[in-house]
């Protein structure tokens, strides 16, 4: 698992905070910034799908430095790691 304290955060960036990381590089994708989390998901499939085996894509929340999930290409399918099922911010509670 990533450790948490290299996801970039930034505050200013509110209208795409949701972005796809590549922990093994430690960057975030290109030009791939979402408004919504699920669409950020999805995308993480997507690259997935032509990624190549063993390769592993998060989506991460910029404006808190948060995992939102942990998704792995193996050769027959993906696995989820950490998934969240709903990306409100932490503060409400």
């Amino acid at each position: 698992m990533t450790d948490t304290t290299t996801y970039p955060i930034r505050a200013d960036a509110t209208k795409r905070p949701f972005r796809l990381w590549l922990p093994a590089l430690n960057c975030e994708v290109r030009w791939r910034y979402y408004a919504d989390w699920r669409r950020a998901v999805n995308a993480a499939f997507i690259e997935l799908k032509w990624s190549p085996v063993g390769t592993v894509i998060e989506v991460i929340d910029i404006r808190y430095g948060r995992l939102l999930g942990q998704y792995k290409r193996t050769v027959n399918s993906v696995t989820f790691h950490n998934e969240v099922r709903n990306a409100k911010s932490p503060r409400s509670s």
